[in-house]
């Protein structure tokens, strides 16, 4: 049997490179195959030992054989190539109350959501508070703040994979939300903002909050 990487070696030539993933397509693979020397590899395997296929963002590439037969499959061998769909979707939102996170007590907001062909993205993201009725929650000294005046918590995550899950944890205490003493109901909504191309809001989270 033919050992799979000794094949693309002796394919591709004195070019061989590391085992990191972008840096296994080589210029000769490029080359062969004509596909873009600028589109980022996601993942490869050996289907079998003379055959290798190649997944980029929004397309796959197979080769085999002698190393000149091609076969593709996906929007890069249409007519008109298709650009992969971005999106975000939340899974779950958890709160954890009565925290002590360096010497402050509050609350952490655990967001889950997957993330869709946002790979090295920056996705920003942040909850928004108000009380139940719709009413903002307004800041007094510019710490948990959005650009608005609104009290807010935000991280920032980026996505490793072409599909990712993700848990962005959020912590607020609980005099960052200005309140009196008392019961107070609240809701918050997450919102996550991938350098503007993809934004997604969760639905309300509706919660308790106790201020002695």
């Amino acid at each position: 049997m033919v050992n799979p990487v000794s094949w693309f070696v002796d394919w591709v030539g004195d070019e061989m490179a590391t085992s990191e993933i972008d840096k296994i397509i080589t210029d000769r693979f490029y080359e062969y195959t004509e596909v873009d020397e600028n589109a980022k590899c996601i993942d490869l395997w050996f289907d079998d030992p003379r055959t290798m296929t190649v997944r980029f963002l929004d397309y796959t590439v197979t080769v085999g054989g002698d190393g000149v037969d091609l076969e593709g499959s996906g929007p890069y061998f249409d007519d008109e190539p298709i650009e992969p769909e971005q999106s975000i979707e939340f899974t779950n939102i958890s709160v954890l109350f009565d925290v002590e996170v360096d010497g402050d007590w509050g609350m952490i907001i655990d967001n889950y959501y997957t993330t869709h062909n946002l790979r090295n993205y920056e996705c920003k993201v942040a909850s928004y508070f108000e009380f139940s009725n719709g009413e903002i929650l307004r800041d007094f000294n510019d710490s948990y703040t959005s650009t608005d005046g609104q009290v807010s918590v935000g991280d920032s995550a980026y996505p490793e994979y072409a599909h990712t899950d993700i848990m962005t944890p959020l912590f607020i205490p609980y005099a960052e939300m200005h309140l009196a003493e008392g019961t107070y109901d609240l809701r918050f909504v997450t919102q996550i903002n991938c350098e503007s191309q993809v934004i997604q809001s969760s639905d309300y989270v509706y919660i308790t909050v106790v201020e002695r």
